[in-house]
């Protein structure tokens, strides 16, 4: 799932914050985003935005990285108190593929590695937006789900989120008839109360209507919850894309112009809500 810029910045700058708590920094300390479910409406309004963009703890000048190619520009920013160093590289133009947005990630943080004096682990994340306004830039996901890469200091290598934190790739699994795919993964929630979540992203090959999707949705959460041992939050996405290219999925739009999704959470019982917590009646029970 995709984050808008200036959230994420916040996210990476408060998690940097709470993990550097004025002590060196050290390869535990690599940056971690507090796990948040994607928005399922439209980014936030541009006063939301403007606010937090002022919450910046710090301006950092980047540095201009010469591994770009037809299609992108590359940057990077050095370690501050309150931000990770990283490289950011910005797509324009053709929607990039997760692959593709994966080599340069790669490409770039071998780049800095070769010219910038590193002490810490140094994250790359790839942004895009249609409109190619710096303030609708969301983050692409790469192949394995992971939202950035990581080059480690210690042992001059580059891995991705998932490999990092030991986390496992998402489960993919084909749909009865090859309608769809469901790529399942199971996120930790990093703040209190922790545990676990279930992100389950249903890609379609082609736009469902909005009845079939809900009633997608619906069993493949409900066939989800039924087959955990713990019953855990569990949100299902109804998304359309190819498989191995989570960069291209695009989320599919009721008549009303949200998102589809079906969430369950143990504390409303055997119920499935909609988005905004729309009851989705008889239908939508774990036990019908």
């Amino acid at each position: 799932m995709t984050f808008p810029r200036v959230l994420l910045i916040l996210s990476f700058a408060s998690a940097h914050a709470a993990c550097s708590n004025g002590s060196p920094a050290s390869k535990s300390d690599s940056p971690q985003t507090v796990e948040v479910r994607p928005p399922s409406s439209a980014p936030p309004a541009t006063a939301a935005t403007d606010a937090a963009r002022a919450a910046l703890p710090i301006k950092v000048d980047p540095v201009k990285v010469e591994c770009g190619a037809p299609g992108y520009t590359a940057k990077y920013f050095s370690q501050t108190r309150s931000m990770p160093s990283s490289v950011w590289v910005t797509f324009r133009g053709a929607t990039p593929t997760s692959a593709a947005a994966q080599r340069a990630l790669d490409r770039c943080l071998r780049v800095v590695a070769e010219k910038q004096f590193l002490a810490t682990d140094v994250m790359a994340m790839a942004w895009y937006s249609k409109s190619g306004n710096e303030d609708d830039d969301e983050t692409l996901d790469l192949p394995d789900g992971s939202g950035y890469l990581l080059y480690r200091v210690a042992s001059k290598d580059v891995v991705s989120q998932k490999q990092s934190s030991g986390e496992k790739a998402p489960q993919v699994v084909d749909g009865p008839a090859n309608e769809y795919f469901v790529s399942t993964e199971i996120n930790k929630v990093l703040v209190a109360p922790f545990g676990n979540f279930a992100q389950i992203s249903v890609v379609f090959k082609a736009e469902p209507s909005e009845k079939r999707a809900y009633e997608v949705l619906i069993s493949e959460v409900r066939k989800t919850v039924v087959g955990q041992s713990l019953r855990i939050s569990t949100t299902a996405f109804a998304q359309v894309g190819q498989k191995g290219d989570p960069a291209g999925w695009q989320q599919v739009k009721s008549a009303d112009g949200r998102y589809i999704d079906v969430t369950f959470e143990p504390k409303t019982g055997d119920r499935m809500l909609g988005h905004d917590g729309r009851d989705l009646g008889p239908s939508g029970r774990i036990d019908p």
